[in-house]
């Protein structure tokens, strides 16, 4: 399941050390240590959640292989996760993914910290949403900050709400400031204030809002290298499916990749609101963006549209 940015990596390693939000305190531990799964019952469909313990475990649950397809989950209180890192719902497509309904009922998340180095591709606070539904979700304050730098890493997918949204719904959800940071020696980076990868399915009335978003291709560019960067400050690449009546408002956005060499299959996509649409139903979505960030396009077809 890869996106229209498609491509592969270089040989070297370059320095790369991820930028820490200064108003964020660096935790000690990880969520995934202190979970509650008390709370679960696998003869019940719909469960309530009040605490970072019981939120953890519902990420512990998901990560194991429980997608709970038919199951809804809803947050009763403000959850703070700044305490400990933050490991995200569903880490994989095969067996690790969310199918079920999570309510956020408008509830506060705040201080997501996620930090993860070569550890997979799908990154947010959900990792990959698989046919699944994320509605009502309000998150504040995320610092999010991959980096894949060793040989053989796969691509990566990273947004403030989801890495990989897949034939799933979002709805009436929001990414309230901070930073959404990615970036790989290998394949294809694909990073949004929101969602880094949206395939089919529906995402529409939700907001990123002063957030900055980054992705860089670090690798070594040769003529024989494939890669891509796709970062948007909503969503970093919409390939089919509808995307309507979103918002980014403030936050700004910055790439990079290494120098530019003749004959080679790569592309450096960017766009206030997405970096780049394929095949896909996009109207009604605003970007105000300081500074503005426009297209940029190397050596690669895509498709604009008036929202980027």
């Amino acid at each position: 399941m890869s996106g229209g940015c498609v491509g592969g990596g270089g040989n070297d390693t370059p320095i790369y050390e991820p930028i820490p939000d200064p108003d964020i305190p660096d935790p000690e531990g990880e969520w995934s240590y202190d979970t509650d799964i008390t709370w679960y019952n696998d003869a019940q469909t719909e469960f309530l959640i009040d605490t970072p313990s019981k939120l953890a475990g519902f990420a512990r649950l998901v990560n194991s292989g429980n997608d709970f397809e038919g199951k809804i989950v809803r947050l009763t209180k403000p959850v703070n996760l700044g305490a400990k890192y933050w490991t995200p719902i569903g880490l994989s497509h095969d067996g690790a993914s969310f199918s079920g309904t999570f309510d956020g009922q408008g509830y506060a998340i705040s201080n997501v910290i996620v930090k993860k180095q070569n550890s997979g591709s799908n990154f947010g606070f959900f990792g990959v949403n698989n046919q699944g539904t994320l509605k009502n979700i309000n998150l504040v304050d995320v610092s999010i900050s991959v980096l894949n730098d060793a040989d053989g890493m796969a691509q990566l997918w990273v947004g403030g709400l989801a890495g990989y949204n897949y034939v799933g719904t979002i709805t009436n959800c929001t990414v309230t400031a901070g930073s959404v940071s990615a970036a790989t020696k290998e394949w294809n980076v694909l990073v949004g204030g929101l969602v880094g990868f949206h395939r089919n399915g529906t995402i529409k009335d939700c907001k990123s809002i002063n957030v900055n978003v980054s992705a860089s291709y670090i690798g070594e560019i040769t003529e024989d290298s494939l890669w891509a960067v796709c970062i948007g400050g909503f969503v970093g690449e919409i390939e089919t499916g509808t995307v309507t009546n979103n918002t980014v408002i403030g936050g700004e956005i910055t790439s990079s990749a290494g120098g530019i060499a003749p004959n080679i299959r790569h592309a450096h996509i960017r766009g206030g609101f997405t970096g780049r649409v394929e095949g896909s139903t996009v109207y009604g979505n605003t970007a105000v963006i300081t500074p503005k960030i426009g297209w940029d396009v190397r050596e690669s077809p895509a498709k604009s549209t008036d929202n980027i």
